[in-house]
């Protein structure tokens, strides 16, 4: 049986950890998703240093769109020009008209939108749903390769990083106007699994597949200076560059390694978090097993029942501590008629409040407040009041709650053999959102498994400080018992064991429907044993549990339209923005595409 316990927790662990790693491999717009399977670029430079582009790229539409953009940038490369698109359908070339002025709808137009200083926007209108489509895209800058001290230099981003939309593969082919020497170049490429080589003496091919929204694609060619004639004039040399790209790659090795060993400490982390929440379940377990539930509940209140059970404290246990008083003579609730409707007057009656528990004092304080400190108020009063100052009476229930909370410490049903363990989870935990924190800053993606299990590993250790010991999970089966004896209506089973009158305050906190309400009332006034009981009698007088006749359900819906008059009176408007992003990797040009 442990075995399989032991079993279920990780697989649940498990389970919760794949669902926040599964990589999210498509960018979602407000109607479908776009993936970007390939991007073919073809980089001529000229003789005088330019570059003239054309590029293939080619978007799988899921969904309906309006057409798809590409992002350029002119970052280093000067004025972006002589922009022409087409789309590719199968043999045939269709060519599309700039717009400027172009809206969603329009077919076969483009715009072109200047986002930044040196960044823009290509649109390409043409209404896409559940299509793949490949746009052929013309453009050149006024400036291009740099001619430095002793070396020329072909720097540019074939694509930024930043972008959500997946990137199957991208291939960029640089020509240029001369024939080279092979060793007479430098060929550095950045991409996931990128691969470079030269095809003929005039031209170097660069590939990578698979691109991430944190990688970018950048191609860097030394090269003779002869090879041009023109250029933009650098400022550097050869060994300043070739000194450079070694401590790029020394320290994409040192990025790599770190990686590598978060990735582990990840891993093992992870498995010690595991070890943690699968230790603290089956100490719970060992708690819950080899229980003695016979006899009566503990004589505790409503409130401690509530905060037992692990129920939130709220206007249920506030109305079944009012009936607990109005039992233990401290309130008395009777119903009356005003102006043709029927409302209930509470009075708070002078007793010796020393037996009460500091929450049950609390709450005759909060009536007495109320009712302008005269102890006597009705609950249409007690609404209104509720109705304009909604915000102070849940602060109010938060105080009273935080005295419950105190109180039920004070009962020896916590197990403080946990305490150590609780300490332990907190700090483990926050060592390794501390470790898992760098890990994703470089780059491990693992760290987020070990992340959220540390999170849960907290949120286990805070539990493990009120985790409750065998006595406390006794009295939850007796109470449950109990409630369970009344909603199958065996009043007459429990008589001879449970004080009725007693129990049934607290069956408005445990959430006893009002069918069964209603017949617990039927069957005390129809057994002699409670006729001279006055409270429990004069209390059924003025509550039937109907919707027209009902302390208990008046309260319930008082409170309610309080509450609903609050919310619809501070509704709160919200709005969502988004934006771009793009970046880098050292190199002139760089951005990427969607769709829209």
């Amino acid at each position: 049986m442990k075995n399989k316990r032991l079993i279920k927790y990780l697989l649940v662990s498990l389970f919760i950890c794949i669902i926040f790693v599964l990589p999210k491999g498509t960018v979602y717009a407000e109607d479908g998703q776009t993936t970007i399977n390939n991007v073919d670029l073809k980089i001529n430079i000229k003789e005088n240093g330019q570059y003239e582009i054309t590029e293939f790229l080619t978007i799988k539409f899921d969904g309906k769109f309006n057409g798809g953009f590409r992002d350029i940038s002119s970052n280093r490369l000067g004025k972006f020009e002589n922009v022409k698109i087409s789309l590719i359908q199968g043999d045939k070339e269709i060519p599309f008209t700039r717009n400027d002025s172009a809206e969603n709808g329009d077919i076969n137009v483009f715009e072109v939108i200047k986002r930044e200083r040196s960044f823009y926007r290509i649109k390409m209108y043409i209404p896409s749903n559940d299509v793949e489509r490949t746009f052929k895209i013309s453009y050149g800058f006024s400036e291009g390769a740099r001619l430095h001290e002793d070396i020329g230099e072909f720097y540019y981003n074939f694509w930024d990083k930043g972008y959500n939309s997946p990137l199957k593969k991208i291939s960029a082919t640089v020509n240029f106007p001369k024939g080279f020497n092979k060793d007479d170049l430098n060929i550095f490429f950045k991409g996931n699994k990128g691969l470079f080589k030269i095809l003929d003496n005039k031209s170097i091919y660069f590939e990578s597949q698979n691109i991430s929204s944190k990688d970018y694609v950048t191609g860097r060619i030394l090269f003779p200076k002869v090879l041009l004639k023109e250029g933009v004039k650098g400022t550097r040399n050869k060994e300043d560059i070739l000194k450079e790209e070694k401590n790029i790659k020394e320290r994409e090795v040192k990025k790599e390694k770190l990686k590598r060993n978060f990735d582990i400490l990840a891993i093992g982390n992870t498995c010690i978090g595991l070890l943690l929440i699968v230790i603290f379940c089956l100490g719970r377990e060992k708690n819950k097993t080899n229980l003695d539930i016979s006899g009566a509940p503990a004589d505790i209140t409503p409130a401690l029942v509530t905060r037992l059970l692990s129920r939130s404290i709220d206007i249920s246990t506030f109305i079944s501590t009012l009936l607990d008083l109005s039992r233990k003579g401290f309130l008395n609730i009777e119903s009356f008629s005003r102006n043709g409707s029927e409302d209930y007057k509470i009075t708070i009656l002078q007793a010796d409040t020393s037996i009460l528990r500091e929450h049950e004092r609390y709450i005759l304080k909060i009536l007495m407040e109320y009712s302008n400190f005269t102890g006597i108020l009705s609950l249409k009063d007690l609404s209104k009041y509720m109705k304009f100052n909604y915000t102070k009476f849940e602060q109010k229930l938060v105080v009273w709650g935080s005295l419950v909370k105190k109180e039920f410490k004070t009962l020896g049903f916590i197990d403080k053999t946990k305490r150590t363990f609780a300490k332990l989870n907190i700090l483990v935990g926050c060592i390794i959102i501390g470790l898992s924190i760098i890990g994703i800053i470089s780059n491990s993606t693992k760290c987020i498994v070990s992340i959220i299990v540390s999170i849960v590993v907290i949120i286990l250790g805070i539990a493990s400080f009120e985790t409750l010991n065998s006595d406390g999970y006794a009295e939850i089966g007796r109470w449950k018992k109990l409630k369970r004896y009344f909603e199958n209506r065996r009043f007459d089973y429990i008589s001879s064991d449970y004080p009725l009158d007693l129990c049934f305050s607290y069956m408005i906190c445990l959430g006893v429907s009002n069918n069964v309400l209603q017949n617990f009332r039927e069957f005390i006034i129809e057994t002699k044993i409670y006729n001279d009981n006055d409270w429990i009698m004069r209390y059924f007088y003025i509550d039937s549990f109907s919707t027209r006749h009902s302390f208990v359900g008046y309260s319930r819906h008082n409170y309610n339209k309080a509450k609903k008059y609050y919310e619809d009176t501070h509704k709160i408007d919200s709005s969502s923005s988004g934006g771009f992003s793009s970046g880098g990797g050292g190199g002139a040009g760089g951005g990427g595409a969607g769709g829209f």
